[in-house]
């Protein structure tokens, strides 16, 4: 059996890193942002992903795409060799301080301007690695609000 790997996402209205090396999360939406009318048009919309894997099966290959159900690719990427090789030498850290550790956690920001989107929908994110398993995260659920604010909706749905 092959040892759990896991995502989770905040989706917010900004993500930054700071110049002391911590994350910034501005406005995370809960389940759903409410829009006046479609097409809407998103200034910012950010995604802040935390992937995690045992140390003993590192990443070989990460990538993402954040889409609609529709399938419209609102940002994606992979990672570089180079990136994915930090997960050794945090692993290697762990074991010179003489720390166990049992997992590796990858932190990625994405911040997309300017996103439009045409109809009621949800927003996922796909990560795929050399598994045949993708890791998929729950929906943001973007939906007509007669109000024109933010709303956040506690409502319990199946992916």
């Amino acid at each position: 059996m092959k040892p759990n790997r896991s995502l989770h996402v905040y989706y917010a209205e900004d993500v930054r890193q700071e110049a002391n090396g911590q994350i910034s999360v501005i406005g995370i939406f809960a389940d759903a942002i409410g829009v006046a009318a479609f097409p809407t048009t998103f200034g910012k919309l950010a995604v802040l992903l935390d992937v995690t894997t045992a140390t003993d099966r590192p990443f070989q290959k990460l990538s993402f795409e954040v889409k609609t159900d529709e399938g419209k690719i609102l940002a994606e990427a992979t990672l570089p060799v180079s990136q994915l090789r930090q997960q050794d030498e945090a692993v290697a850290k762990h074991v010179e301080n003489q720390d166990e550790a049992k997992i590796i956690s990858l932190r990625l920001q994405v911040v997309m301007a300017g996103v439009t989107i045409e109809n009621a929908t949800k927003i996922r994110v796909v990560v795929k690695t050399e598994d045949e398993e993708d890791l998929i995260s729950r929906p943001l659920r973007i939906q007509k609000d007669n109000r024109a604010s933010v709303t956040v909706a506690a409502t319990a749905e199946g992916n």
